[in-house]
């Protein structure tokens, strides 16, 4: 058994490493800057921060998040692209950067232009503007900042002329800039004169060793370190999921006991009763159970269990009356379980019809075996022969279904959470998601997929265990 274990671990690690890959390349590619995100109230439109400022905060807050750092342990590139290029901090930059390499595959004279730009900004930006020049150095401002953004010559070459028409009729660009447009203007032409786009088919490949981002995300998701909500306080995302879980757990653990509870009894009742009206009458019944969506049940038990027109029997959301955090613990515990019931009923009722089916397609198969007959023939109660023999041996598709018990502890019931108002992990999902708050939805996803392993690793340990035909040796 300790060696089918240890075979077990051996193949769910690299997926797991796969999964957490897949998980890092996702959220590096999410819309939008994360840093901008991160600083969003600092940043807002309207807010008095100046430019010198926000790009001190930036490059901190890029450094401290490891933006600033290769993506990942070797990177396979062109010659002409840098092993440099990820120390440009500001996302359009870089990739406006990277499209100039791919078209002009001369490094030096790209960043040499790129700097001359940035020199040309920084400068322009510190001028203080007379109201009559005002709009022309604005609009010369608004050229460069266009020129940081563009990559193609034709492009280039019109707002370079545009810059070129206003240093000369300007009287302050005339006085203190025109240096700046002349050496933006001939670093551009030197990009032109010294393009080596040949370098661009060139494979290369770069080792960055240990000091790259996804190893930085991968340490600090074994610290269940998933960085800071975007939305909520800015506080970490792990926190906020310390919250949610224990409240998702709970509906999930008494919503799975539940089930299980209800199904494998039906499960065995319709085998007995086999092709008579009693099993016809559960078969029916379970699947139109199964065909009412979860929502349009939460609905329907809301409108006639949470209504005083109807029957007001259990509280319509939430998980404690008013003032119930004064109250005795034993009185609190009652009032959780009296908010939960409902929630819980609605997170379970989906599985039991599956379940239950897959109980009785089962026990179908095993009680026409040839040892159910020789127990039969040994004089055993027909109880003893389907609880003790045929349960056991027609389990094994149930405990598949455990596989899911795990990630559905962690992600929770997103409908049904969402329905009772419920602060678990399903709530907090749909938050996330509709805020656009992608540290959250990428520590849940993480969190997720290691549960869905962890789960399937739990079964095959259960598998084996109930069915001895598995061979501990060469699984």
């Amino acid at each position: 058994m300790l060696k089918y274990i240890l075979r077990r671990l051996l193949v769910l690690t690299p997926t797991l490493l796969a999964i957490l890959l897949i998980t890092f390349v996702i959220s590096r590619n999410t819309p939008g800057d994360p840093v901008y995100r991160e600083l969003d109230a600092q940043f807002r439109e309207g807010s008095h921060v100046t430019p010198e400022r926000k790009d001190q905060e930036y490059a901190r807050v890029s450094h401290a998040r490891g933006y600033d750092l290769p993506t990942f342990y070797v990177s396979l590139t062109s010659l002409a692209y840098p092993d440099t290029l990820h120390r440009v901090l500001d996302l359009s930059d870089r990739a406006n950067l990277a499209e100039m390499v791919s078209i002009y595959g001369n490094w030096e004279s790209i960043v040499s232009y790129y700097r001359q730009l940035k020199k040309g900004l920084l400068r322009i930006r510190s001028h203080k503007m007379p109201p009559d020049q005002k709009d022309s150095i604005l609009e010369a401002q608004v050229t460069i900042e266009q020129l940081l953004k563009v990559a193609k010559r034709p492009e280039i070459e019109y707002r370079l002329q545009i810059l070129e028409t206003l240093s000369q009729s300007v009287p302050l660009l005339v006085d203190s800039m025109q240096s700046e447009f002349y050496g933006i203007q001939g670093s551009f032409g030197a990009v032109l004169e010294t393009q080596s786009t040949w370098k661009n088919y060139v494979p290369t490949l770069h080792f960055h060793g240990l000091h790259n981002q996804f190893h930085q995300w991968l340490m600090g998701v074994l610290r269940l370190d998933f960085g800071r909500s975007y939305s909520d306080g800015k506080r970490p995302v792990f926190t906020l999921i310390k919250e949610a879980l224990p409240w998702t757990m709970v509906m999930g653990f008494f919503s799975f006991v539940l089930s299980y509870m209800i199904a494998i009894p039906l499960g065995v009742y319709g085998v007995r009763k086999r092709n008579q009206w009693q099993d016809r009458t559960v078969t029916i019944s379970l699947f139109l159970l199964h065909s009412i969506p979860s929502f349009v049940a939460a609905m329907l038990v809301m409108t006639f269990l949470c209504n005083p027109a109807y029957l007001q029997l259990f509280p319509t959301t939430g998980l404690s009356s008013d003032g119930a955090e004064l109250w005795p613990l034993g009185y609190r515990l009652v009032d959780y379980a009296h908010h939960l019931t409902l929630p819980i009923l609605i997170f379970s009722y989906g599985g039991v019809t599956f379940v239950s089916r897959q109980m009785r397609g089962g026990m179908m198969e095993s009680i026409q075996s040839d040892y159910v007959r020789t127990a039969r023939a040994k004089g055993l109660s027909e109880h003893t022969v389907v609880w003790r023999h045929v349960v056991r041996n027609s389990i094994l598709p149930i405990l598949t279904h455990l596989a899911g018990l795990f990630p559905a502890l962690v992600a929770g019931g997103v409908i049904t959470e969402s329905i009772f108002s419920i602060p678990g992990m399903g709530l907090l999902t749909i938050g996330a998601l509709g805020s656009y708050d992608h540290p959250v939805t990428i520590g849940v996803l993480t969190l997720t997929a290691s549960a869905t392993l962890f789960g399937i690793f739990v079964t095959d340990i259960l598998t084996a265990w109930a069915d001895p035909r598995i061979s501990f040796v060469e699984a």
